[in-house]
């Protein structure tokens, strides 16, 4: 039997499991991976396997439903009988999550995927249907948070606060407290495109969080910056606000743009 070391525990490959030696480099490449990511993430820990003290497994620690992820079971299961079953729990109970067979990855990049989809706040379009009891209890807490922090109007303007936009937006706050004015400007750019690309929020929505955070930013700064920003894209972000300032009249303070004051009053 050919033993092999990962970041998880040891295994060994029965005799006859007729599995070529690149497929197995493969999952330790994944295992690697997916060891980094699970150590560095705040929503997922490290804990010992309940089939092998030898072995380790990855744990959710968003709160209930727990969802537990075992590596090794699942690459000992595919390269010894070529099953391609995610070992995956929900509270301890096992799912039947399938990968592809027809993929032409590593099986691991199965397990990768879920743990993102923890990182991202279990996204209900993007989670296996075994999984959606995950993503619905999420989901009912983020709500709970929200209302716990803005009240009941907590939904308005059709801005998507989840617990993950919520953590980034205050932190963005703080960070606008800091620098001069172009600084600021240049800060918003880079929340803008998060926002945009990683949380795959549209371009009104984005515009509206960006509105939030321009307290004692004024007209004319906002236009020296559209004219000139630190990065192009900037401006695609940045100047329908602008546009929104000129229509009111330039002389307008930040709070006298229509509407600016209850977002402010809701949201920060």
């Amino acid at each position: 039997m050919n033993r092999h070391v990962s970041p998880f525990g040891p295994f060994r490959l029965l005799q006859g499991a007729n599995c070529p030696p690149e497929q197995v480099q493969a999952q330790l490449k994944g295992l690697d991976l997916l060891y980094n990511l699970a150590t560095s993430s705040d929503v997922w820990t490290i804990e010992t396997s309940r089939f092998n003290p030898a072995w380790k497994r990855i744990v959710s620690t968003d709160g209930v439903p727990v969802v537990s992820i075992d590596p090794m079971m699942t690459v000992m299961y595919h390269l010894n009988q070529r099953d391609n079953h995610l070992r995956i729990e929900l509270d301890e109970e096992l799912l039947c999550i399938l990968n592809d067979e027809n993929t032409t990855c590593a099986l691991v990049d199965g397990l990768i995927s879920t743990v993102l989809l923890g990182e991202a706040g279990w996204p209900t379009s993007h989670t296996p249907r075994p999984l959606r009891p995950k993503s619905r209890a999420v989901a009912r807490r983020d709500r709970r948070n929200l209302k716990s922090s803005f009240g009941p109007n907590a939904g308005l303007f059709g801005l998507p606060f989840t617990a993950k936009h919520l953590d980034v937006y205050r932190d963005m706050q703080r960070q606008m407290l800091i620098g001069n004015k172009v600084e600021r400007l240049s800060r918003l750019g880079t929340y803008a495109r998060r926002l945009y690309v990683c949380f795959s929020l549209d371009e009104i929505a984005v515009q509206r969080h960006l509105t939030l955070l321009m307290g004692g930013i004024a007209p004319s700064e906002l236009m020296a910056y559209v004219e000139a920003p630190m990065e192009p894209t900037d401006a695609l972000f940045l100047e329908p606000i602008l546009n929104a300032w000129i229509e009111q009249g330039l002389s307008a303070s930040f709070e006298d743009i229509e509407g600016v004051t209850e977002w402010t009053r809701i949201w920060t």
